[in-house]
């Protein structure tokens, strides 16, 4: 317990540890009230559903390969990341896109919000893609690949990689997630 002189003295008259005791109860409350912020934030959904949402992506370093022996990727698949491009990212035929793409990636999407363009797909202005990919995995049920695209019109966006998964649904090759990866940030002057 402080002594009378300890509580009524002022601070420059105390000793370091004399201030840091004083001083510990307050950063113990900061800290606890962090806390539980904290777990009240990763708990509570924002948007009021009641149910935590899961992220759109995942890092890189959170990818854990899946379980299977690695296949080679096949010309179907970079046909289908050719087509997807342009129907779904460059927003140039989404009637297409719609049947390229999982259950998971529609989401809660009626086909209706799908064709005027509501899609969960970052867009992304049109342009070319790079001319090779980067295969993270590939299995025989699923991959990943890491695509750059590079706008046509330097000024409309950055350049930017994003990671496209695929599955295997109903024994066709379907994409089953797009994200950006990273963003360049260097722009042509």
């Amino acid at each position: 317990m402080l002594s009378e002189a300890m509580a009524t003295a002022h601070p420059s008259t105390l000793s370091r540890g004399q201030r840091f005791g004083r001083l510990l109860p307050f950063f113990a409350g900061a800290m606890l009230l962090a806390g539980v912020v904290a777990v009240i934030g990763t708990r509570i959904a924002p948007s009021g559903t009641g149910r935590a949402e899961a992220p759109l992506r995942q890092e890189a370093s959170q990818v854990i390969a899946p379980l299977g022996e690695h296949v080679a990727f096949s010309a179907e698949q970079k046909a289908i990341i050719s087509r997807f491009v342009h129907a779904a990212v460059m927003r140039e035929d989404m009637a297409a896109a719609w049947s390229m793409v999982t259950p998971k990636v529609r989401f809660e999407t009626t086909k209706a919000e799908w064709l005027h363009g509501d899609a969960r797909i970052v867009p992304y202005p049109k342009g070319g893609i790079a001319p090779g990919l980067k295969i993270d995995y590939s299995t025989a049920t699923e991959a990943k690949v890491e695509l750059a695209l590079f706008p046509t019109d330097a000024n409309a966006a950055d350049p930017t990689v994003f990671d496209l998964f695929f599955a295997k649904h109903m024994g066709r090759w379907k994409i089953d997630g797009w994200t950006p990866h990273a963003v360049s940030g260097v722009r042509k002057s």
